[in-house]
């Protein structure tokens, strides 16, 4: 099985790949993750706590919690923002869709009142 299974990007898997051997052959897991460029400086940060605490998974945990929070807050913009942009313009759309077609309809009535084309 490979180590990062999954549809990752390309370029991201391969930072972390890079990341994880700089890890396996000693390099503390704060300098290989700056070196990265994958990782925030409080991600960064917090690694450096945790392997100076000895205790790393309370640290991954943070880590997931509030890149979880991260991701629920640009959800919830997107449902606040984009979802009624989109529906008014649709709404746009269809009104000036009925406009034209009232028009339409009012010119062939107005011509047949006329008695002609």
């Amino acid at each position: 099985m490979e180590p990062w299974p999954g549809k990752a990007n390309g370029a991201v898997r391969k930072k972390l790949e890079l990341m994880r051997a700089e890890v396996e052959r000693g390099e503390p897991l704060p300098v290989a993750a700056a070196r990265s460029g994958l990782f925030p400086g409080r991600f960064i940060h917090l690694f450096e706590m945790g392997e100076r605490g000895g205790n790393l998974l309370p640290v991954l945990d943070e880590i997931t919690s509030s890149s979880i929070d991260a991701c629920e807050r640009v959800v919830n913009w997107i449902s606040l923002v984009a979802i009624p942009t989109t529906v008014v313009a649709v709404g746009v759309a269809v009104a000036m869709l009925g406009i034209s077609v009232f028009s339409f309809l009012t010119e062939i009535m107005s011509g047949c009142l006329r008695g002609g084309p």
